[in-house]
């Protein structure tokens, strides 16, 4: 059986100088939030959250055949890093300083054999493993973003305003 590399990719060769690329449409888990992703007292946040959501759908997918039939077209795939889209809930022009504003769609690449009718085959499925009906929080989607500006940051989020200046 083949093995899906994402890591191979050109889209996920991100370097520390940023540059211009064009990424093609590809198909995504997602799921949609708002507010930091940290929190100073410690608690778990929303964005944390869709972490497990996103991972318990992918993970499912990932090891699908250990316990189901694969769906056709099924292979073996790399688990590229997750990504987000950050905007302003109110459509402002994005601002660092108010997280509490802030918005977000934090995403997962899945390969092209996951369908809209598998896709919700495994969010029934790990909602039944979890006992959780957290998992319905997250839509399969096609996402074009076209031309891009792309950097690698490394470190925490509250250190990321340097390199999006870049």
């Amino acid at each position: 059986m083949q093995t899906i590399d994402f890591k191979k990719d050109q889209t996920y060769k991100a370097k520390q100088n940023p540059e211009i690329i064009k990424v093609p449409p590809m198909t995504f888990v997602m799921v949609d939030g708002h507010g930091a992703p940290e929190d100073k007292s410690g608690k778990p946040t929303e964005f944390q959250e869709a972490f497990n959501i996103i991972y318990g759908i992918v993970y499912t997918i990932k090891f699908w055949d250990k316990k189901y039939t694969a769906p056709p077209g099924y292979a073996k795939f790399t688990m590229p890093p997750a990504e987000a889209l950050w905007y302003m809930a109110d459509g402002s022009v994005f601002d660092m300083t108010k997280p509490d504003k802030w918005s977000w769609t934090l995403m997962h690449r899945v390969p092209d054999f996951v369908t809209s009718q598998y896709f919700a085959e495994v969010v029934k499925a790990v909602t039944e493993q979890k006992d959780s009906d957290i998992y319905s929080q997250a839509r399969l989607e096609v996402f074009e973003e076209g031309e891009s500006v792309q950097i690698m940051h490394i470190g925490p989020y509250s250190e990321e305003a340097e390199d999006i200046a870049k």
